[in-house]
C-alpha cells in the first residue's frame, strides 16, 4: 500500500495538477491534461481501497463454478 501511495505521489508531482512539474511534463500552461491524470489517479485510488477493504464473498452452495 505503500508503494502505491508513493507511485501516486510521484505521478501527482510531475503529471498532475497542471503546476510547474505538470507542465515540465508537457501538459501544457493550463494544465488540463494533468487535470485528467489526477482524475484517473483518483478514481484509481478509490478502486484499489475498495478492492483491498472488501470481503471476499463466498459462492452459495450448489452454484457450478466457472472455474475449471
Amino acid at each position: 500500500m505503500l508503494t502505491l501511495l508513493l507511485i501516486i505521489v510521484i505521478l501527482l508531482l510531475f503529471g498532475g495538477g497542471g503546476g510547474y512539474y505538470g507542465r515540465k511534463a508537457g501538459w501544457g500552461p493550463r494544465g488540463f491534461g494533468g487535470l485528467v491524470v489526477t482524475v484517473l489517479i483518483v478514481i484509481l485510488l478509490i478502486w484499489v481501497v475498495n478492492e483491498l477493504l472488501m470481503p471476499p464473498i463466498p459462492m452459495p452452495e450448489g452454484v457450478p463454478s466457472i472455474i475449471r
